[in-house]
């Protein structure tokens, strides 16, 4: 996956941003429910991140509500948001 720019204009955006909540929730090798830093690092490599674990560290930061070093579910939504700050998506 390259990195490419995001246009919040395009009439995909809420398709897109399901269709990346999807591929992080596909790096949940182990099937607990929530991401670890490495599975978000994976993710964000997959993105095309330069440094991924710099990405999915900050990101994990940033969304890790309850601070128990995950993301649950719930807490998945602001990961996005970021990986879409950042201008990494699927178009």
């Amino acid at each position: 996956m390259t990195r490419q720019l995001y246009d919040k204009k395009k009439s995909g955006y809420k398709l897109q941003k399901e269709e990346m909540k999807e591929m992080f929730r596909e790096h949940d090798f182990n099937g607990d429910g929530r991401l670890s830093i490495k599975e978000l690092s994976r993710a964000f490599g997959q993105f095309g991140a330069f440094f991924p674990l710099y990405r999915a560290a900050f990101g994990l930061f940033l969304a890790d509500d309850d601070g128990d070093g995950f993301i649950s579910e719930q807490e998945l939504d602001k990961v996005v948001d970021y990986a879409i700050k950042c201008k990494y998506n699927l178009l």
